[in-house]
């Protein structure tokens, strides 16, 4: 979770970190807490809380500070909206992200398996030793070759487990049901920014992959479901 620590050691959550980035440079934007100078330091309590561009860094994009509260609640409003619109591609996105998880369970069962037959394979060999049908130079070079060939598979399944993420699997399962309930909000009139929460937030923006790119006159929000720009200018403080 992207959480930045300020005064009293209160901790701060910036949901879109790493998922901003400038449209001219390329350079990313990272949250940043402004206090209220104006009033006196040991009574104030108000802090302002930003999507920030380097300001040292030189480049032409005039939009280098973003309110917090604004990008993240246009990013929740189109994912929302995106997820609840019949017109939207839900269903197909969450197929292939199930049809996707499909593969690489098959790939790590087979990477299972054939792990298996090795350790058969190794089995079979030391009963030949045994038997004196192998000598043991030739045991010595069949165990060399299959352990150095269940590493390699032993590596790959883990690979492909990091791909599969446990939660993400779980999230990709609840698909239907968190379908019905965004609906059922949604008809309610229950259906706003704050309907999930931070922690919920962090794993749908994860899921959909939305980013941001802010460009001189506008802000493009992207997603595996949709793309929607907006005037830079409701952006701005």
């Amino acid at each position: 979770m992207s959480k930045v620590k300020y005064q009293g050691n209160v901790k701060h959550t910036y949901l879109l970190r790493r998922r901003i980035t400038c449209n001219t440079c390329g350079a990313g934007y990272w949250g940043r807490a402004i206090r209220n100078h104006n009033t006196k330091k040991s009574t104030s309590k108000t802090v302002w809380y930003y999507y920030e561009h380097n300001p040292n860094h030189k480049c032409t994009n005039p939009s280098k500070r973003i309110p917090q509260h604004k990008i993240e609640d246009a990013v929740k409003t189109e994912l929302l909206g995106w997820m609840v619109d019949p017109a939207a591609k839900w269903d197909e996105y969450i197929g292939e992200k199930k049809q996707a998880s499909a593969d690489v369970e098959k790939q790590i069962k087979k990477k299972i398996n054939e792990r298996k037959k090795l350790a058969l394979e190794f089995e079979r060999a030391k009963e030949l030793v045994v038997k004196d049908v192998l000598t043991e130079a030739e045991f010595k070079e069949q165990r060399e070759r299959i352990v150095a060939e269940d590493d390699k598979l032993k590596l790959e399944e883990k690979e492909l487990r990091e791909i599969l993420e446990p939660e993400y699997h779980v999230l990709l399962g609840s698909g239907e049901a968190m379908e019905h309930e965004l609906s059922e909000a949604f008809k309610s009139g229950d259906l706003g920014v704050n309907f999930y929460s931070a922690d919920d937030w962090f794993e749908y923006i994860d899921l959909f992959d939305a980013s941001v790119r802010v460009m001189h006159k506008k802000v493009e929000i992207k997603s595996g479901i949709g793309k929607k720009s907006l005037p830079v200018k409701d952006f701005q403080s």
